[in-house]
């Protein structure tokens, strides 16, 4: 076998090996970043509180509160069910009572009780 030949087949191997182990390596770096949940709100921009919670965990459901300013009083509070793998919308109530300056703390937490918290001033 001549060297070329060798050359050829080592540059085969190696480049299929290395593509082997990217994306080996890839699956397990989105595997791990599947195990959780999100929450963000839907149009960050504007005056509009409605977020997303978005499961890619185990938990189903999720228990989000709005809070207002520092008040440690609740507003509103609700449960949803996410079912693992999808996203739910939730737009909570944005009444004409709602302070203009305040910050709106959307606090989320699923059934083990991790919590994840969001907020937005309100122009």
């Amino acid at each position: 076998m001549s060297n070329e030949k060798k050359i050829i087949i080592a540059s085969v191997v190696f480049l299929f090996t290395s593509v082997s182990f990217l994306f080996y390596s890839e699956n397990q770096r989105l595997r791990s970043a599947d195990s959780g949940w999100e929450v963000y709100f839907q149009n960050p921009q504007s005056n509009d509180l409605t977020f997303i919670i978005k499961n890619n965990g185990k938990a189903k459901k999720f228990h989000w509160k709005k809070i207002i300013g520092n008040n440690v009083a609740t507003q509103e509070e609700a449960d949803s069910l996410v079912p693992a793998g999808q996203e739910k919308s939730i737009a909570p109530l944005f009444g004409a009572d709602t302070p203009r300056g305040e910050k709106i703390i959307t606090e989320v937490l699923d059934e083990s009780g991790r919590k994840k918290e969001i907020y937005k001033l309100i122009k």
